[in-house]
């Protein structure tokens, strides 16, 4: 891995207290290694917070022959863990496995527990969900346990919790592109997933979602099948049942972002904040064409998106432009006390990173009660 970066950007906008705000972003030192090929870095792993400690499990990468070469794409099991200190080094501890390796799942952060929701390998896409809490208090191993599994099989959908209700949107469901959306109240599980009213319009795989408020929202995702993406969203209207319509994110030039292959993560009960994705036309140029030329390209090429956008549930906002360090695609991303870290990820279709990025912002949307305390420069 390249030495540590510690880069501070001055972003250029307000809020509501009119002073000028600083987001600092920190390259982390550290990456499990405890599987073979692991180290090269993975994407579409699962990653979340469990008491104090970075955990992060599966995934999935390209460790021997390229994929532009053919290669094969390897899953892995293992679960790892790192405590969270203000130190930049991350000491990632093997504690325990997957009954199977797995990626492109969704991951749910809850009080005591993550759950770890569907998935696929190269062979079968899961319906299982389960809980890993703490098997002890000296956090060297994890305990498994089976929760409510999903009505069907699920991969490369949209996760979030709001409040107390679990939601999981769009994906393959057994294979195949939809609309459907999932909701799990963690309050009346015996009442187990409740299937809510299909979104509108086409299947969106790999979408990305968060709540404001009590409010369920989803943007991005596209669909192989139709060769068509979507650069707008949805919110839900519980009182009426219905979706509806809304704006998606624009770049600095005021042009569409896509969300496809980026991460959302409710920052406060106000705000979402959306990193990194793919470029619109670029991989609308992947999916038509069908040779492994597209994969062979630089990475500036690809154009992933280098924004951090805000929405508050009327507009958006560009926070930063990260020069780079969290555009990515298909990384995970987490939310601990107001400090963010996004995990892994491709740099280009095909390669991916071991790279661990904290972003910190003194005031990212984010109450005070949730602020890390550092040193303003």
């Amino acid at each position: 891995m390249r030495s540590s970066l510690y880069i501070i950007l001055l972003a250029s906008f307000l809020f509501s207290c009119q002073s000028r705000q600083q987001i600092i972003f920190e390259e982390m030192t550290g990456f499990p290694n405890a599987e073979s090929g692991i180290e090269q870095g993975v994407s579409a792993c699962f990653a979340g917070i469990l008491d104090g400690y970075l955990v992060m499990a599966g995934g999935c990468n390209f460790p021997e022959v390229p994929a532009a070469d053919g290669g094969p794409k390897r899953y892995y099991k293992g679960i790892y863990a790192a405590r969270l200190t203000q130190s930049r080094t991350l000491d990632w501890t093997k504690v325990g496995e997957l009954p199977y390796e797995v990626a492109y799942g969704a991951t749910i952060s809850a009080t005591d527990k993550l759950l770890i929701i569907g998935g696929n390998n190269t062979s079968e896409s899961f319906s299982s969900v389960y809980s890993l809490t703490w098997a002890d208090h000296s956090h060297t191993t994890v305990r498994i346990d089976d929760f409510i599994d999903l009505p069907y099989p699920l991969d490369n959908m949209a996760g979030c919790l709001i409040g107390s209700n679990v939601y999981i949107a769009g994906g393959n469901k057994d294979g195949v592109p939809c609309n459907e959306v999932l909701r799990l109240s963690l309050q009346e599980m015996d009442k187990g997933w409740e299937m809510l009213p299909s979104f509108p319009g086409q299947a969106r795989i790999q979408p990305v979602c968060g709540g404001i408020g009590s409010g369920f929202y989803l943007w991005g995702g596209f669909d192989l099948k139709t060769k068509t993406l979507d650069v707008d969203g949805f919110r839900f209207d519980e009182e009426h049942r219905q979706w509806k319509p809304v704006s998606g994110p624009t770049d600095t030039h005021g042009e569409p972002l896509f969300t496809g292959g980026g991460v959302a993560v409710s920052s406060d009960s106000l705000h979402v904040l959306i990193v990194g994705g793919v470029h619109k036309d670029v991989f609308m140029t992947g999916m038509l064409q069908s040779d492994s030329l597209y994969m062979r390209h630089p990475i500036s090429w690809y154009r992933f998106n280098p924004y951090i956008v805000q929405y508050d549930g009327q507009q958006w906002e560009v926070l930063t432009d990260s020069q780079g360090l969290t555009a990515r695609a298909g990384a995970a991303l987490v939310n601990y006390h107001g400090v963010l870290y996004l995990v892994g990820g491709e740099l280009k279709p095909g390669i991916r990173s071991n790279q661990v990025v904290r972003i910190k912002e003194g005031d990212i949307a984010l109450p005070p009660s949730h602020k890390l305390n550092f040193k303003r420069k």
